[in-house]
């Protein structure tokens, strides 16, 4: 078994352990869309904004994943939610 393919399955692990961990939503979401997966990472990352909320590490996720994706409107638009939701946790 590949790093990359443990590293999922102890992610996925995890998740199903304790749902609303986002430090392993986060990760996971990365490794999928480095592998183009990028349905199953905005799936993942879809469900961690559910049990989480909208985080800022989430949205930055799912703006990289849409920016790969070509679709560049929707990446701006979640850029600039995550930004904004960073500089209302820094105010």
């Amino acid at each position: 078994m590949s790093k990359k393919l443990a590293a999922k399955e102890y992610f996925k692990k995890a998740i199903e352990l304790k749902p609303d961990m986002v430090e392993a939503y986060e990760p996971l979401v990365r490794l999928l869309a480095e592998q183009k997966q990028y349905e199953k990472a905005l799936s993942w990352n879809k469900r961690g904004i559910a049990k989480n909320g909208e985080l800022p590490p989430l949205i930055l996720n799912e703006a990289n994943i849409y920016s790969l994706k070509g679709e560049l409107v929707k990446s701006k638009k979640l850029r600039e939610k995550y930004q904004n939701l960073k500089n209302q946790i820094i105010d």
